[in-house]
């Protein structure tokens, strides 16, 4: 085997692994999308009591109190007025960013294994018409 033919077929397994791999988790991460649900933005405001702090929000047309995890609570600073979103249908539900972190891991994941599968077909294409 010549070396051309060596690198071809190193090409060619890594744009089916990539491409096969890529998509299946672009899928799974748009499954993720759905089952998340959407994520509505609210003012919210941290009032610190005897039992700690707690997170209360306006939204759908009721009043929201929840109390703040501490990890939560390490993330707010000081202030007292803070972005946080709520989950359209169950206003009761906060977090304080729109996508959730795991989402956003897999569906750039998705997209770099797909793009590189992309770019090893591309290669491997071109290696055929040189062989």
């Amino acid at each position: 085997m010549t070396a051309l033919e060596i690198a071809s077929l190193v090409v060619e397994v890594i744009s089916w692994i990539a491409l096969g791999t890529g998509l299946v988790i672009l899928a799974c991460a748009g499954v993720f999308r759905l089952v998340d649900g959407s994520w509505e933005p609210v003012d919210l405001v941290v009032v610190d009591g005897d039992g700690g702090a707690s997170a209360r929000w306006f939204a759908e047309d009721e009043f929201w109190d929840r109390s703040l995890k501490p990890a939560e609570r390490e993330r707010v600073d000081d202030a007292e007025e803070h972005r946080a979103f709520f989950r359209r249908g169950d206003a009761g539900r906060m977090r304080f960013e729109r996508v959730h972190p795991g989402l956003k891991v897999t569906g750039m994941l998705g997209f770099v294994l797909t793009g590189v599968g992309v770019l090893a077909l591309i290669a491997s294409f071109v290696l055929l018409f040189l062989h």
